[in-house]
């Protein structure tokens, strides 16, 4: 895993005992979580793309820490920021048994509330598979809190967000959901899970640079065969990145799972 290594058996026993409890179903995914994004989102983590060695990064909405951790390996001094008290405990955990405590600061978060820093405070932000869990009223606010504490020249790189222009929710893996209005959910027990109109991203920071637009969507499809694209759906990426190529826009827009990279004005 590139040099990434488990260096304290206390804490890898712990996180381990404590992820099954709070992740009975699933707790095998989530005990190998570091290594799925180890695998792929740090092939998006390198200079040309997302260079953040040196570089001080939030982790928005950092669940149990993968990304954080990842951050933090590839030599960025991580804040990470979650609305879940127990997730930011296993997070904790998850940093420590790599040895990474120390560059990894772990905040409390209000839903829909200010983030603990200051303005232009870091170079790069991460949102992965969050956005889509931030309700709908609140997302505006929270986009505009991510454009507030990135600095000039700042990337924002979210990936991993469910695309709600796909007939089937790529968390839930529910058909058709992405296209219920929000209007039944009043008249439901709990809310439908949807995706993210990319538009809804895109739009939130106009004058950021598409990184992986044009030229760039050439580094992009370099990333997706390093992280492992094979077979039907390369081929449909790379003829996307051929269409996406006459818009202006990126592929990862269009994408199950949006892959968006902005650079922020100077």
């Amino acid at each position: 895993m590139s040099g990434l290594k488990v260096v304290d058996p206390a804490a890898q026993a712990e996180f381990t005992r404590r992820v099954r409890i709070l992740f009975p179903r699933s707790h095998q995914w989530e005990e190998h979580y570091v290594e799925h994004e180890m695998a792929h989102v740090r092939h998006l983590l390198v200079p040309g793309l997302c260079p953040v060695e040196g570089a001080r990064a939030l982790e928005f909405g950092c669940n149990i820490g993968a990304t954080a951790v990842v951050l933090a390996h590839l030599g960025a001094q991580v804040t990470a920021a979650d609305v879940e008290p127990e997730f930011l405990e296993l997070a904790e955990l998850n940093a420590r048994r790599y040895g990474l405590s120390g560059r990894i600061r772990f905040e409390h978060i209000v839903p829909g509330g200010r983030l603990p820093l200051l303005d232009g405070s870091v170079g790069v932000i991460t949102c992965n598979s969050v956005l889509e869990y931030v309700p709908h009223t609140q997302l505006r606010a929270a986009l505009r809190e991510l454009d507030r504490v990135l600095e000039p020249a700042g990337r924002l790189l979210v990936f991993g967000t469910s695309n709600r222009l796909w007939p089937r929710e790529m968390h839930s893996r529910r058909w058709l959901t992405n296209y219920l209005p929000r209007w039944l959910d009043s008249r439901l027990r709990a809310p439908i899970q949807r995706g993210v109109w990319p538009w809804q991203l895109r739009l939130a920071f106009p004058s950021y640079r598409d990184v992986l637009a044009g030229e760039g969507s050439a580094a992009y499809l370099r990333a997706k065969r390093r992280m492992g694209l094979r077979g039907p759906k390369r081929v449909a990426l790379e003829l996307l990145s051929g269409v996406m190529g006459m818009t202006g826009l990126s592929p990862g827009l269009l994408a199950p799972n949006i892959t968006l990279l902005l650079e922020k004005p100077r």
